[in-house]
């Protein structure tokens, strides 16, 4: 199948039932590769192979996987998710006690049975109300200015235009 800008409604229809297909695949890969990951540990008793790999599928996911899979890591073996800190030097990624080292084969199977992407369940989607995106941005520099914090990126002027014309606008929408 050819993808392209210009389809007929045949060829998108076509094209939908094979991107889901494609997903499916895809998430069970996932969960192969995260499973082997443990099952190489369990085997090798290499904590520091299986954290550089863990991190590596978390960094290389598609962004929008990469906490589910940080969930699912965390839940099934001693490894610990830490956000990068510049100011500490430290990068992101997983992390061990040099007390906790090994995981076994029941964790192995245990994990296998729980596939990361019904681990952490996903949210329904929700409608976006550019309206209500607006005030609660609004809501946020706002709070910012009355905390004295510094808010110089957002220019008085721009902020009293953005509350003005959000204003105007729920007037209008409710008349």
């Amino acid at each position: 199948m050819k993808y392209n800008f210009t389809m007929n409604d045949n060829d998108i229809d076509k094209g939908i039932t094979l991107v889901s297909t494609r997903a499916k695949g895809i998430r069970t890969t996932i969960h192969q590769l995260n499973v082997s990951t443990l099952a190489r540990w369990a085997e090798t008793k290499d904590v520091s192979a299986a954290a550089k790999r863990a991190t590596r599928i978390v960094q290389e996911i598609e962004p929008r996987y990469a906490q589910a899979i940080v969930n699912w890591f965390t839940a099934f073996t001693p490894l610990s998710w830490r956000s990068a800190d510049k100011e500490n030097e430290i990068t992101a990624g997983f992390y061990y006690e040099p007390s906790l080292t090994t995981i076994t084969k029941e964790q192995v199977v245990e994990s296998k049975a729980s596939p990361w992407n019904e681990f952490t369940p996903t949210s329904e989607p929700v409608p976006f109300v550019l309206v209500d995106e607006v005030d609660k941005f609004l809501a946020r520099i706002q709070k910012r200015a009355s905390q004295e914090k510094a808010i110089d990126d957002i220019p008085a002027d721009l902020r009293k235009a953005l509350i003005s014309t959000v204003s105007e606008y729920k007037q209008a929408e409710t008349a």
